[in-house]
């Protein structure tokens, strides 16, 4: 009898030992900072909508990808779209941050910080994710690239207004709206770009440098102002043709 006690109970240890062990492995991820877990979401999800597109996505990839359960993600996040809106807002405001760098430095005049907030990838330096995001053109990516226009008309007007207010006191730029104009610009340069992909080089390379024009008119600037962008996007053409 005590032999079988004995016995009873190293096995009882044994299953319970057994049994902590897997809950402790199974819940790891559980037990994640919710702040942490939040941003593991919003990784993956900006990821998935970059490579896949917005409309190929579900919410069970994502979770599937991370090793949770769906139901965690509606933890966070009530549904698909705001999710949605969550990546595009922690983009955004990531392009925000380099772009107010650039807003920041003493060392520039208006015109040069035009040029620094037209190059992106310079901007952005070695941050690829971001880079993906904003060069994105996948089909399914239509309500993906919406908003984020509209986020980015929100967050980077203010920025921009403020280059063009520098301006206006520097004397190189003329306008009685920098605002108005901020936002005409963002929303505009967005509308573009989004379509440039479906472009011969040639036209792709002649639209660039009308844009260029445009922004030297909205903004009043003497014609050539920025002509250094022209010339870059005369590059961007010639690299394209290759």
């Amino acid at each position: 009898m005590l032999e079988k006690g004995l016995h009873r109970k190293f096995f009882d240890v044994f299953n319970f030992r057994h049994i902590i062990n897997y809950a402790q492995v199974n819940d790891m991820r559980i037990t994640k900072e919710p702040e942490e877990r939040r941003n593991e979401i919003l990784d993956i999800a900006g990821h998935f909508f970059i490579k896949k597109g917005y409309d190929s996505v579900t919410l069970s990839d994502i979770a599937d990808e991370i090793g949770i359960s769906k139901g965690t993600i509606y933890h966070y996040f009530k549904s698909k779209e705001e999710l949605l809106d969550a990546t595009i807002i922690r983009y955004v405001e990531r392009l925000h941050d380099y772009c107010k760098l650039v807003v920041a430095d003493k060392r520039l005049n208006a015109i040069e910080k035009i040029m620094h907030l037209a190059d992106i990838d310079a901007l952005t330096k070695d941050d690829e994710e971001i880079k993906r995001f904003f060069h994105t053109v996948h089909p399914g990516n239509a309500d993906m690239k919406l908003k984020r226009m509209i986020k980015q008309i929100t967050i980077v007007t203010p920025l921009l207004t403020q280059i063009i207010e520098q301006g206006i006191r520097e004397k190189v730029m003329y306008t009685k709206h920098p605002a108005d104009a901020a936002k005409l610009l963002i929303a505009s340069e967005k509308m573009l770009f989004e379509g440039l992909m479906g472009y011969k080089p040639d036209e792709l390379q002649k639209k660039l440098i009308a844009y260029v024009h445009y922004v030297e008119i909205i903004l009043g600037m003497r014609e050539g102002s920025l002509s250094p962008l022209v010339e870059k996007f005369v590059n961007l053409g010639a690299v394209l043709k290759m």
